[in-house]
Order: structure tokens, then C-alpha cells, then sequence
């Protein structure tokens, strides 16, 4: 997780168009870091002049919110459901491998 300063010198930067690898070197983060903040500034309109108005806190709720608000859309798997398929196809392997150890001819010594 960036702090707020460095969040704003990224979108800075990235905006007079400084090379990815300057601001790598400047900032000490990854490429991958200032990829996704840049790209996240650009989907939400993000620029220089309005993080001016934004405090630093609120910036770090922007770009990391918390975990219970993201995704609250995303629908849970049927773990019960999961759960009973597993057990029978337990069952049926577990039938299957006595049912062929019964067919198997002894091993004569």
C-alpha cells in the first residue's frame, strides 16, 4: 500500500509523461504499482488538479477501500451443495476401490 504523497506523485508524473522507469527509480515502487494507480486515476477521472482537493486519508479510501465494501455484488457459492457433491463422489470412489480389490485374484506367493 502507497501513502497519499506517493499516490499524488505518481498521477503527477505519469501526467507531464515521465518515463515509467523515472518514476520507479524516484518513487521506489514497482511498475506494476504505478500501473495500477494510473490506470484506476484514468477510469475514475482522477487528475492532478481534483487529488489538490482531496485529503489524504480520503485518497487512501479511494484507491485501497476496505474489504467489507468491495465486491458486495458477488454472489457466494452453494458450499453446502459443494460439500454434499463431494461426499458422494467420495462414496463412489471409496465403492469402486472395494469393489475392484474384491475382483482382483489373489496374489499367490
Amino acid at each position: 500500500m502507497q501513502t497519499a504523497n506517493t499516490i499524488r506523485k505518481i498521477i503527477r508524473n505519469k501526467e507531464r509523461g515521465i518515463s515509467e522507469l523515472r518514476i520507479i527509480r524516484s518513487l521506489n515502487c514497482s511498475k506494476g504499482t504505478i500501473y495500477r494507480i494510473w490506470i484506476f486515476a484514468k477510469e475514475n477521472g482522477i487528475n492532478s488538479a481534483i487529488l489538490e482537493s482531496i485529503r489524504d486519508d480520503e485518497l487512501l479510501t479511494i484507491f485501497y477501500p476496505s474489504k467489507s465494501t468491495v465486491r458486495r455484488d458477488k454472489q457466494l457459492p452453494d458450499f453446502k451443495g459443494i460439500h454434499e457433491r463431494i461426499i458422494l463422489l467420495s462414496i463412489s470412489y471409496a465403492l469402486t476401490n472395494l469393489h475392484l480389490t474384491d475382483c482382483r485374484p489373489p496374489c499367490v506367493l
